[in-house]
């Protein structure tokens, strides 16, 4: 049987953490479209994405994530197509009174159109 840790976010307001160390644009999410890490062990957690580059991505979590643990991001395009990413975390970030805002850089950078599939 899979473990699956399901999280709820809907208390967890939008925000951003302004960073200039970006070498790439992010792009907020219009819709809250649904996906999931896979950690080793077949182990799953909902996410909430909030952010979008072709070098990373930011979600939020209820707890942090360690900086360096290596993840596989799965997400949906537009199109309903699973995609998935390895990525690393970077940063998770506390914000108050709503969890936390993790970041991801991604292992490869992603292709434009593979981003503007996943944006629309």
């Amino acid at each position: 049987m899979q473990n699956q840790l399901v999280v709820d976010f809907t208390s967890l307001a939008e925000s951003i953490v302004q960073d200039d160390r970006r070498v790439a644009v992010r792009h907020r999410f219009r819709l809250i479209p649904g996906g999931h890490l896979a950690f080793e062990g077949n182990f799953r957690m909902q996410i909430w994405p909030d952010n979008l580059s072709t070098t990373g991505i930011g979600f939020y979590a209820n707890w942090p994530l360690d900086v360096g643990v290596p993840l596989e991001v799965h997400l949906a395009t537009r199109a309903g197509n699973a995609i998935q990413f390895q990525a690393r975390v970077v940063h998770a970030t506390r914000q108050t009174g709503k969890g936390w805002l993790i970041g991801c850089s991604f292992e490869q950078p992603l292709e434009e159109a593979v981003l503007e599939s996943i944006m629309g």
